[in-house]
């Protein structure tokens, strides 16, 4: 009953107001130009068993933005059976401030009310009434109607078979059995879009098939994610990132690097694994971050030289929050979510094309993806209104079969995470001496630092280790002396960082001027004359065992001021002659073969 006076209000308003609109494409006085494209009834091949003419519809329509954002309201009628049914309320379309350019959506929607049930065809060439409202702010229930349009989609029929991702799920994953929320009519708060400006590469196993050198389009939707996704960050930071590649090349050498099995999809490792490979083959300055509810630490390169870092915190699953972050800062983001198909969970990659709030909080993301891997002509961006479940799962609950998000990772400018990040490295000469310190800050599984000397730049001798700090978030300060700083004019010293399981990194290597003296030398004392103290230097080219010995002038020993190994480099020693007689005195340096005597006089 409730349906047929809905069904009655729009027709009536219908025929008041717009009686005379063009059928195919109305531009609003201020508001998006609306054009319905495509009504496609769903085959659900990704459910056990296959669902052939589900319940559940894509409705496609493209818009131009408006100045302001507007809230879009769809309804359907069946006049074959008098059944109604609102099937988008209050769905934001952006505004051209976000984007400027023929945008297109892809809503499921379910045809329940409008008598169809899991297997039943809807009939080719069903008659239907389409009904769209636009306001700029969202109602309750639509009090007039900007736009009507009467057609007769001539319903098709397409496969929903998209997934991709093998990431097991836990036998104890719960299955997603939260309601429904009720209605939201606030107004959005806080969005963010991106929408066409991200690309979306047309998986077609048909004519990429699997080969020798490529794994095939099918199940392809960890790879395409990331390269839509490498793509629009190549696309929107040019001035830092430098590559000329297609997003089917990225796709391609992608999925290499994921190490992908023939017409297989990947796990989270492989997908990270392989995205941080890609970045340091093409030297790019990408750093990579995730949130994950099956990966605790962070995610490493094939060599371990890099690594995604983990954002979880305490959080099992991933969050509503960081995913507004990711997106706020600019970052490429890709989601992987599951569902239930009967039997097992499955999973599938998308690029995330934006978000928006209402102050109600009522939540909905828009993601791009492919659900047509065997042939052209998937491609869609779709809305997905998010609930947070009891779990801490954020759950699609309004397009077909409900899913939840498990994995979702990001990427932006800058350089790649490395098991120590180092924050700076330096070296100066103290007292003959060089004293290397450097700060990091962070550790992950970092068993220390071999300290690595060279007088060449080039071959380089490891002369002590410095233990590190394993795994830390807080910044650490280390320190080593080197104390042999003879036989050379020139030092370099590097790092090489050693974590617990073997795999190292060099960092840069640093030089260090020896301003050490060249020869052996005894200078004068001074004063001289003297009354009752006075200093005595010498230098030393290389580390020596010295003795500096002073004398009467018969030659009888008065006085032993050295007899030791000092290293090279400038020394002073100072001479106190108290109880001593006025006189002539002499004082000899003797080092090896080395041997000096200067004159002094004291004077009471």
């Amino acid at each position: 009953m409730k349906n047929s006076i809905t069904a009655k209000f729009f027709l009536i308003i219908v025929f008041l107001f717009l009686l005379n609109i063009n059928n195919s494409t109305v531009i609003f006085a201020q508001g998006p130009i609306i054009e319905v494209v495509e009504l496609e009834q769903l085959n659900l091949r990704n459910m056990q068993p296959e669902i052939m003419y589900s319940q559940y519809a894509l409705l496609t329509l493209g818009y131009l933005p408006a100045a302001l954002n507007y809230y879009l309201t769809i309804g359907i009628e069946r006049p074959g059976n008098g059944t109604f049914s609102m099937v988008i309320q209050n769905m934001l379309l952006p505004s051209a401030e976000y984007m400027a350019e023929f945008q297109y959506l892809s809503m499921r929607i379910s045809l329940l009310q409008l008598g169809v049930t899991n297997g039943v065809q809807l009939p080719p060439g069903t008659f239907l009434r389409v009904y769209i409202h636009m306001d700029s702010s969202p109602m309750l229930f639509p009090s007039s109607l900007n736009f009507y349009r009467e057609f007769n989609p001539l319903p098709t029929y397409g496969d929903d078979d998209s997934e991709g991702i093998d990431s097991p799920v836990p036998s104890e994953e719960p299955m997603i059995t939260q309601n429904t929320p009720g209605e939201d009519f606030t107004a959005v708060s806080k969005l963010n879009y991106r929408g066409c400006r991200v690309p979306n590469v047309d998986l077609d196993d048909s004519a990429y098939p699997d080969n020798e050198t490529y794994a095939g389009d099918k199940n392809a939707c960890g790879p395409a994610s990331a390269a839509n996704s490498m793509a629009w960050l190549l696309d929107v930071y040019k001035s830092d990132l430098h590559l000329e590649m297609s997003v089917r090349d990225i796709l391609t050498e992608l999925s290499g690097y994921m190490k992908r099995e023939r017409n297989s999809g990947v796990t989270l490792n492989q997908f990270i694994q392989g995205k941080l490979d890609f970045i340091k083959a093409k030297k790019l300055p990408i750093k990579v971050k995730f949130q994950s509810a099956d990966t605790t630490g962070n995610i490493f390169s094939s060599d371990g030289s890099t690594y995604a870092e983990n954002k979880n915190g305490t959080n099992k699953y991933p969050t509503w929050d960081w995913i507004k972050a990711e997106l706020d800062s600019g970052e490429d983001v890709e989601a992987h979510y599951y569902w239930w198909d009967g039997e097992k969970w499955r999973g599938h990659a998308v690029v995330l094309t934006g978000y928006d709030e209402t102050s109600g909080g009522k939540k909905t993301l828009k993601y791009k993806h492919d659900r047509k891997q065997g042939a052209s002509g998937g491609l869609q961006q779709e809305p997905a209104n998010i609930l947070v479940d009891d779990y801490g799962r954020l759950v699609f609950y309004n397009n077909g079969h409900r899913k939840y998000i498990r994995h979702v990772v990001s990427e932006s400018p800058g350089d790649p995470y490395t098991p120590v990040e180092m924050s700076y490295f330096s070296a100066k000469i103290i007292s003959n001496k060089v004293e290397l310190v450097w700060k990091t800050i962070t550790e992950t599984n970092n068993r220390g630092f071999g300290i690595e000397k060279s007088t060449d730049k080039i071959s380089f001798n490891t002369i002590g280790f410095v233990n590190g700090k394993g795994t830390s978030s807080n910044p650490q300060i280390y320190n080593y002396t080197d104390i042999n700083i003879s036989g050379s004019k020139v030092f370099y010293y590097r790092l090489k960082q050693v974590d617990f399981d073997g795999t190292f990194e060099y960092s840069q290597s640093i030089e260090v001027r020896n301003n050490l003296p060249g020869e052996y030398n005894l200078l004068q004392n001074f004063p001289n004359p003297f009354n009752p103290t006075t200093t005595i230097n010498f230098s030393l080219p290389v580390k020596s065992f010295v003795t500096l010995k002073v004398y009467n002038a018969i030659g009888n020993e008065i006085a032993v001021l050295v007899n030791e190994e000092k290293p090279a480099g400038f020394h002073e020693v100072v001479f106190n002659a108290f109880g001593i007689s006025n006189g002539v005195y002499y004082y000899r340096l003797q080092t090896g073969d080395y041997s000096v005597i200067k004159k002094m006089i004291l004077l009471k």
